[in-house]
């Protein structure tokens, strides 16, 4: 089996890495290729990729030391990979048969690290770790600067990358469990609803002339994964993170209709949290209603055991709509920049 190597870490909050290997039952070690520094899209491969070798077995061990910039503090891990996770990887992998595909490693404030396979239709999450707060010698992290301090390495960093410091300046450090909770998985499908809108009784009705047809449905998620593989899996109740962006294709006769949401992730983690509770394998509904003559557009999450959809408020998504490429409906907050629906 063959497949490349990346490492990773979010935009916001950059990573040094001392070393990263990959160790596998057949003997061989992959390793993570180094960056200076490692940051960039939550998920994708961001570090310089190599080649496996041929007929490489999944890994069955991770050991990696990295510095976590705006914290100013190491972290390390050396953990066996479960037989379950290696079994998921394994089949992961052999799915993808066509094109470039990644086993890349991310690694986040506190310790938390990450493992996906990524490919050019969609990315898996496959699983995480917590790795340990640790120290590190300076002469080992940065032999040509033995005499530098941690602080004065990750003030450079820090200083010569403006997300970075902006966003540090913005909002500090983030909360201690913020990777845990977007690696929250939960189990539901996507429900595309074409309705009419009452507007005197303010509920969704029948469609009452041919229902369009949709094309395809794809989405990208917090915990760094993504589906566009328009095969109906995300019809299917399936377990994913949090969505961050949707995107719909639809046609009515002859017309093609493009439909893109983004989401606020801090307040729609508020509502899927109070929703699912401690029950984050309950079957839900992401419904997304639409009724395209009166422009009306509706997100609702939907589960059995209760009387009405849950509505989640405009408020916590921006949309906008085409028809046949140009833009026919946008919503009042809508502030992505041009463009932005090429994803």
């Amino acid at each position: 089996m063959r497949f490349l190597i990346s490492g990773n870490a979010p935009a916001q909050y950059p990573v040094e890495t001392l070393f990263g290997i990959l160790r596998c039952a057949d003997g061989k070690a992959l390793e993570i290729p180094y960056r200076y520094p490692l940051y960039g899209e939550w998920g994708a491969p961001v570090s310089n990729v190599y080649d496996s070798v041929e007929d490489m077995a999944v890994p069955n061990r991770i050991n990696v030391v990295y510095l976590s910039v705006i914290e100013r503090k190491f972290y390390s891990l050396d953990c066996e990979i479960s037989k379950e996770t290696q079994n998921r990887l394994q089949e992961t992998l052999e799915a993808e048969s066509e094109g470039a595909k990644h086993l890349v490693i991310g690694m986040a404030p506190y310790g938390k690290v990450c493992m996906w396979v990524s490919a050019s239709a969609k990315r898996y999450f496959i699983c995480c770790f917590d790795a340990d707060e640790t120290t590190v010698p300076m002469k080992c992290f940065r032999s040509s600067r033995p005499d530098a301090t941690i602080e004065e390495i990750c003030d450079e960093y820090i200083s010569s990358l403006p997300i970075v410091k902006n966003n540090l300046r913005r909002y500090g450090l983030p909360m201690h469990d913020l990777y845990h909770k977007i690696m929250l998985q939960y189990r539901y499908r996507y429900v595309i609803s074409f309705m009419n809108w009452n507007e005197d009784n303010e509920c969704w009705e029948e469609y009452e002339d041919d229902s369009p047809s949709l094309s395809y449905i794809e989405d990208y998620l917090t915990d760094g994964s993504f589906d566009k593989l328009h095969d109906e899996g995300l019809q299917k109740y399936h377990f994913g993170g949090k969505p961050q962006k949707i995107a719909l294709k639809w046609k009515i006769d002859k017309a093609e209709y493009y439909a893109h949401f983004w989401f606020d992730d801090r307040r729609l983690a508020e509502i899927i949290g109070r929703f699912y509770g401690a029950h984050r394998d309950t079957n839900t509904d992401f419904i997304i209603y639409i009724d395209v003559k009166k422009h009306k557009y509706e997100l609702a999450l939907f589960r059995y055991g209760i009387k009405e959809p849950i509505v989640i408020p405009e408020t916590v998504y921006q949309m906008i709509v085409f028809k046949n490429m140009f833009e026919c409906c946008r919503s009042e907050n809508y502030d992505q920049p041009r463009g932005a629906w090429v994803w």
